[in-house]
Formats: C-alpha cells, structure tokens, sequence
C-alpha cells in the first residue's frame, strides 16, 4: 500500500514540476549522406559517388578508417567521385551550419593481381610460391602447357593464408605457363602481366638406391639409380664400393688403403690439421730432427681463441707425440677480454683447453682475466677460477705454487728446469713472485741450465701514448739479470708473448747477460695489427707455433717456425770482455777494428734489427 502512494505521489510531482526535471524532445538531425557504388567486391578500379538530400549540406569524408570531423586531419570535403584502387573504407557525414549528420561507411574490397614470387622444379613437379592478397577467401592455380594450350584451373585453395602448391601432373618435356587468382565469393582477381613460365625439361640428376648386384673392389656392382627431380629410374655401376680400409703409417703421414685392392683412399698427418700445413709441420719437424737428439719443446701464445681458426690444437698435438716432447709451453692470452660475463669467460677457456690431448705448461695473460680493456669488474675471474680452469689439469707433472702464478717442471736428464711465472690481475709481478723465481734459479748447481716463460716482457700504458716501461718492463728484466749474474745456473732463454710479433734482445753486459724473445702470435687477425709477419697461406686460419731446441753443450737456442716468419738461433754465451787498447801490456794495435762476435745468423749478441723494434707498439 506505501509502495503505491510513493508512486502516485512521485507522478503528481512530476506533472507539478516541483524539483523534477522532465525529459527533453531531441530536435530532428541531418538525414545521412549516400554511398553510390557499383560492388562491394571487385577486382578493379572503382569510383564512388556520395550524395545528401539535406539544402545547403556538405559532405566530409575519410578513406583512413577514422570518423569524419570537420577540420580534422585526414578528414576532406567532398567535390567529386573517390577513386578507389584498393580495398578501402569510406565514412562519411554531413554538416550544415552547427549540425550533423550520423556517419555512414561501407568497405569496398579490391582484389589485387596475385604475383607468383617463385617457380622451380622440384621433386616430382612444378612448385609455385606466391603472395597473398589481404581479401581474398582463397585461390586458384591455372596452368596451360605452352603458348597455344588453354588455361585450366589445376588446383583452388578455400585458405586465404595458401602460398605455395607444388604442381606434379606435368610431363618432363614441355613449357609451361600459370599464374594465380584470388577469389572473394564470384569476384577473382585480375592476372594480366602476373604469368610465369617455366620448362620442365631438365639434365637428370640420379641419386643411389638400391643396389642389384654387390660389387667388391675387384668387380664393379650395379645399382638402381633414381632421377631426384623427374623420379626416371636406371641401372648404374657401383664403382668399387665399399672400400674396406686398414691404416697403414707411413712417415709422418697416415694412409687408408683397402685390404682388397690396394687403394689408398685418404692420405693425412691428423683429419684435424688441413692439407696446406703438411708440408710446412714436415718441413719443420725434419728441420728439428736434423739437429740430433736435442733436449726440445713446442711452445705458442696468444691464441685469443674467439679470433682464432682453432687449428693450433690439432697441430700441438700432432708435434708433441710425433717428437715425443715432454709437454707444450702456452704463453697466455687463451682468450680476449671482451666478454660480457664471467660465465662466457669460462665457457670459451673451457673450450680452448678442452681441445688439447698432450701435456700443457702454462701461464696466465693479461687478458685471461677477463679485465683487460674491460670497464666491468663484475665480469673479471678469480684467482681461484683461472686456477681451476687453466693450471688444474697440470698438477700431476708442473710442480704448481703460489695459486699456480709461479711454477716450474724438471728435465733431470738434461738438467734443464722450465719456470713459469705469470702476472696477477694488474698485470705485474710482485716482490714475492719474483723471490719464488730467484730461490727456484739459485738452488740449482752450475751443472742446470734454466729457460724462463712469462706472458709480457714489455708492459704499456693505453695504445696511442709513449713508450713507458712499468713494473714489468725494465724493472722486472733487472731484476732477472741480477739473478742471472748471481747463480751458478744458467738462464738460458726469457721466452715471451704479448706483443704480437718477433722480437729478441739480449740485456746485459760482460759480467752477465740475459736472452730474451719475443714469439709472434697464434691468432692473424691480430698479429699484423702489432706489426707481425702477413701469412703465408693468405688463410685466415694460419697459426704460429715454435719448436724450441736447446743446445746445453754449445749454449745455442734454435726456434723452428710452423707458420708466417723465420726460424730464429741465438747464443747465449756471455761475451768475453775485450781488452782494454790503451793497457801498454797489450800487443795489439788499438786502431786495428775488434772482431765481433756473432751468433751462427750473422747477428751480434744484443743487436735488435730494426723492423723488429718494439717502440711505439702496445699489448693486445
């Protein structure tokens, strides 16, 4: 009963007017415009016409797709028909004065040529790829067999997103000719100018399958042969297949010849070493085995292994057990320092060291780090990580120390000791590295000679500025001559990288002298930056590695050259001082010219050539 007066009472106050506001009539609105068009769908060119009933009204349009607003961007007055080329929608409205209208659209649909973008032969027929186009429901294929056939739809796809259709009722003889359609309901799309063509007779090409007669390697067998394009089949000879091989050394080579026949089906130093070094890695290790039962090592550095063609492997191993060395020496720099994490770091160390079989003594670089020229410390490795990754595989015959940046292996037939020293993350020797190498040197009698491995001998600020020597250089080459001069041993040979080309000096004077060379480096693309030797082989795959000769007895070293540059000799010896001219004692003529003393190349102990001169050059 309350519900009802609250409803009368509410329609009194309604009628009254009394606070209530009471509905507005809309004021009538512009009728549409019209859009006169001949087809929704068509394959061609159309004009649309648009009209209004309304005096005095304008029509505004758009072909975008967005609603017309007088004034708008995109939004035209209408003067005259719309030519429509593609598949366009029209909206359109009237104003007049302050009024308009609703808008009116329609889409109309222009099919457009569909082009074949490939025709080839293939397995069993004609294959076509082609293009879509935005509106169709599907398409059809039309072929006709030469000029004056007839076009015959071969095949209609009811998928608008089909692209390809491989044709194979075809002969093999023939000329062909298709083009493709696209189809919305009873409307295709124009193909003038959209045919392509192609013959379908081809050279066969036969491919092996199943063999008639087995053959040996004294009778040939017969074999059915299978055109891969046509599918024609034949008979054809097996010549001499299979071959069943044993290996047969010979030399530094392995042969596989067959037992039946005799044929010698591949000849190789190892599958891993390319053709073109074989002569070069003969031609070497007849040079080594010349000199006698030397005592002998193989040593390279600065792989910098992501620009490296990664032969150098291969080629280590092969040397080392051909001259049943003792072990590799590896001056530093597997890796550059470039990568984005620590874990790339690992990952590309793993895989350098992973490809050697042999013995392997090592020393750390600077870029082995991951630090050098890298402005993220979150990215440099441990000392722990660099152990465990480069030294760790070395511990069963390298007597390792100080976290491995010290360490040292014994020849005690020869009684050769090899030391090998590295730097730590900044690149420079400490006082305690350098007192491990001085006890190592000193502790050994007169009767040992010693050969001494680090990755730099030279150390440079930024590329670009002048030559400063730091810890590491001149500092560092004193200190080892003052070991030289106060030990009973010898040093024999300061073996370095770093530098990326040849380099020798010998330090010292009459009380005492120090050899040091420097060996180019084993990736290309790098070495000729520094200033190393172009390749032989014009490859980007060349290495270069080193077979070191120590001649104990005659203090000769002799380096053996597999790759781009020279083999190298040196003395040793300490010069004899000469004389003094003016001592009245002494019988010889002071104007008379000193003989001097040579090594067996024709160069003076200490001389350095100068196109191998190490000013202005830095350290990759």
């Amino acid at each position: 009963m309350r519900k009802r007066m609250t409803v009368v009472i509410l329609c009194i106050l309604t009628l009254l007017g009394l606070g209530i506001a009471r509905p507005v009539q809309a004021a009538p609105g512009l009728k549409r415009p019209k859009i006169i068009y001949k087809k929704k769908v068509t394959n061609k060119t159309q004009k649309i016409k648009l009209t209004t009933s309304v005096k005095g009204g304008k029509i505004y349009y758009t072909t975008d797709g967005s609603t017309p607003k007088k004034g708008a961007e995109g939004t035209k007055k209408y003067t005259h028909k719309i030519k429509i080329k593609k598949t366009t929608t029209i909206k359109c409205r009237v104003y007049k004065g302050k009024k308009k209208s609703k808008v009116r659209s329609v889409k109309i649909r222009v099919l457009t040529p569909v082009k074949i973008s490939q025709i080839s032969l293939v397995s069993g027929g004609v294959s076509l790829t082609w293009n879509k186009s935005e509106d169709a429901q599907g398409y059809r294929v039309y072929r006709k067999q030469g000029k004056t056939g007839r076009w015959k739809c071969v095949k209609k796809f009811k998928d608008k997103n089909s692209t390809s259709y491989v044709d194979h009722k075809v002969n093999w003889k023939s000329k062909y000719y298709y083009y493709i359609s696209a189809y919305r309901g009873k409307v295709k799309s124009l193909h003038k100018d959209n045919t392509k063509s192609i013959s379908t007779k081809h050279t066969h090409q036969y491919v092996r399958g199943k063999v008639l007669q087995m053959p040996t390697c004294s009778k040939k067998g017969l074999q059915e042969m299978t055109c891969s394009i046509c599918h024609k089949t034949t008979q054809g000879k097996i010549d001499c297949l299979p071959h069943i091989t044993k290996i047969v050394h010979d030399g530094y080579y392995i042969a596989e010849v067959c037992k039946d026949c005799g044929e010698e089906t591949e000849r190789y130093l190892t599958k891993e070493i390319p053709d073109y070094w074989e002569d070069e890695i003969t031609f070497s290790l007849d040079t080594v085995k010349r000199r006698g039962d030397l005592p002998c090592f193989a040593y390279f550095t600065d792989t910098h292994w992501h620009k490296n063609a990664g032969h150098s492997p291969a080629i280590i191993n092969f040397v080392v057990r051909e001259l049943n060395l003792p072990f590799a020496v590896f001056g530093g720099d597997a890796i550059t320092a470039y990568h984005t994490s620590v874990k790339e770091a690992e990952e590309e160390l793993k895989v350098f060291f992973s490809q050697f079989q042999v013995k392997l003594f090592s020393t750390t670089g600077n870029h082995d780090w991951n630090s050098s020229s890298n402005p993220d410390p979150s990215t440099y490795l441990t000392r722990q990580q660099l152990y465990d990754l480069m030294y760790a595989r070395e511990a069963g015959y390298v007597n390792l120390a100080g976290g491995a940046e010290y360490s040292y292996v014994d020849d005690a037939a020869h009684h050769i000791r090899y030391i090998s020293f590295g730097y730590d993350e900044r690149q420079a020797a400490d006082e305690s590295t350098l007192a491990w190498v001085e006890s190592r040197v000193k502790e050994l009698s007169e009767d040992w000679t010693v050969v001494l491995f680090s990755h730099a001998y030279w150390h440079y600020k930024k590329a670009g500025t002048p030559l400063a020597p730091l810890k590491t250089g001149t500092a560092l080459a004193e200190e080892l001559l003052r070991i030289q001069r106060e030990s009973d041993a010898t040093i024999a040979l300061w073996l370095v990288g770093h530098v990326h080309r040849d380099y020798s000096e010998l330090l010292g004077d009459y009380d005492g002298t120090l050899l040091v060379v420097s060996v180019n480096c084993d990736a290309y693309k790098l070495s000729t930056k520094w200033g190393g030797h172009h390749m032989d082989t014009e490859t980007d795959t060349e290495q270069v590695i080193e077979l070191v000769q120590l001649d104990t007895a005659e203090k000769m070293v002799y380096l053996t050259r597999i790759g781009a540059g020279e083999d190298r000799a040196y003395s040793y010896k300490t010069p004899e001082k000469p004389e003094d001219p003016t001592d009245p004692t002494d019988p010889t003529d002071p104007t008379d010219p000193t003989p001097e003393e040579t090594t067996p190349e024709g160069q003076a102990p200490g001389d350095i050539p100068a196109e191998q001169s190490l000013e202005g050059q830095t350290g990759e």
